[in-house]
């Protein structure tokens, strides 16, 4: 996630945060293919804790987000003075991707987060 600001001396400040996301099932297949570095996403989950100790006894921790919901922003590439958008595919072309790309790709990923809410309902159990 990047942040842009201005700091106390008016200079602009690039902060930069990188977080840990675990997918699992047709989810972590969907991101495989369409969850590409630099792309936004929006992610609905949960946060989890891991703690671990280490070989001197020291105890570490860290948070995991496990994805439940997975929304894909679209990709811009800058293409001389002005910024195109693509389907998400690296290998894509230079050109802004059809309607049909991107309606395919939005079902694709509905699809998934559904089923991954489906399942993880089937194993609440009271």
């Amino acid at each position: 996630m990047n942040r842009y600001y201005k700091n106390a001396e008016g200079e602009y400040v690039d902060d930069v945060s990188f977080f840990d996301i675990s997918t699992f099932g047709n989810l972590s297949e969907t991101c495989e293919k369409w969850c590409l570095k630099g792309r936004g996403i929006r992610v609905v989950g949960r946060l989890k804790q891991n703690v671990s100790t280490d070989e001197n006894g020291k105890k570490n921790s860290r948070v995991d987000i496990i994805a439940e919901h997975i929304e894909f922003k679209p990709v811009f590439k800058k293409t001389g003075d002005k910024e195109t958008e693509e389907a998400g595919a690296e290998s894509a072309p230079k050109t802004s991707a059809s309607k049909k790309e991107k309606i395919n790709m939005l079902a694709e990923v509905a699809a998934a987060n559904q089923k991954e809410q489906e399942e993880a309902e089937e194993e609440v159990v009271f």
